[in-house]
């Protein structure tokens, strides 16, 4: 796997409430039956990007933070950084299908390059994945076991 997020000793869970350390951005957790989610710092990449994850009873959402820019990235899964590219692949969950997506990290923001359906390629239940040289490799059960599939994701 790329790169996962670096730990941050100043950004902490305080009680239900979860501040992005500029504390511009603010989530609270919310326990109650019908509105069950919950968030959790998981450290920043790239210098300055915050990851959350937001987890309720069906899925995990996660959110990249960009503090200086105010931008919040959706993330269908949890983001690998690769030098200047963040590998996302979707957590899997009930009737969503799985799909890949590649970022790539630019001074003040970050912007989808590609977005993949691996459901496409015959892909469902992913072991591992990487990004090097434009391709992503990607490790996955199949019929006769583990199987590996390279997926090209830049031009």
């Amino acid at each position: 796997m790329g790169d996962t997020a670096v730990s941050d000793k100043n950004w902490r869970k305080t009680g239900n409430t979860l501040k992005v350390p500029n504390e511009r951005y603010v989530f609270e957790d919310d326990t109650t039956e019908t509105g069950y989610v919950m968030y959790y710092p998981l450290g920043r990449l790239h210098k300055n990007l915050y990851i959350v994850l937001q987890q309720d009873y069906n899925q995990n959402q996660y959110y990249v933070i960009n503090p200086k820019s105010g931008t919040i990235y959706d993330m269908p899964g949890k983001p690998h950084q690769y030098g200047n590219y963040i590998l996302v692949i979707e957590d899997e969950h009930t009737d969503s299908p799985v799909y890949i997506e590649l970022w790539e990290i630019k001074r003040k923001s970050i912007t989808k390059v590609k977005s993949r359906s691996l459901a496409e390629c015959g892909l469902f239940t992913i072991m591992r994945s990487y990004f090097k040289d434009k391709y992503s490799y990607i490790e996955h059960v199949g019929e006769n076991g583990n199987e590996y599939f390279k997926l090209k994701l830049t031009d």
